[in-house]
């Protein structure tokens, strides 16, 4: 990969960043606190999905805004036969991605903080970032993780 390639990458990971932060904000909204598993088992059915799609839908709206503002900067300026192979495209495919159900990001933060109690500190906001495509796990998985030291446990 070259330097620039490199420095793209960055550059791109971290308009992501930047998006995706504004997206949980909600423009003028402050966003409301993660929830810790006790918050999480009480909410209702309802509640829980509302705020997995919000997440969900503010990612993807994150992700899509960040990849167009990639395609704005480093678009080459010859002619692309292809539109897969668009800067923005090749953004959305190399970008983190949830393409799962709602309700089965529910069913794992819901088993996780069921079955592990000792593990409820865990935002549940911290939690649905460890399940993208090339991470997702059961509640099973995500222990395993903690007990590892692969993800963090003191909130």
């Amino acid at each position: 990969m070259t330097v620039a390639n490199k420095a793209a990458t960055l550059l791109v990971t971290l308009i992501l960043t930047v998006v995706i932060a504004f997206a949980h904000a909600g423009g003028q909204r402050r966003p409301s606190p993660p929830l810790g598993g006790e918050e999480w088992l009480s909410l209702t059915p309802q509640t829980k999905s509302y705020l997995i799609g919000a997440y969900l839908d503010g990612y993807l709206a994150g992700k899509i805004d960040a990849c167009a503002a990639a395609d704005d900067l480093f678009a080459e300026q010859k002619p692309i036969h292809d539109p897969k192979d668009s800067v923005d495209q090749r953004c959305v495919r190399k970008a983190k991605s949830y393409s799962k159900d709602v309700d089965d990001y529910i069913g794992v933060l819901t088993d996780f903080y069921t079955k592990y109690p000792q593990h409820r500190n865990i935002p549940n906001l911290y939690l649905i970032q460890i399940l993208t495509d090339d991470r997702y796990t059961t509640a099973d998985g995500i222990y395993q993780m903690a007990v590892k030291g692969e993800i963090r446990t003191d909130f």
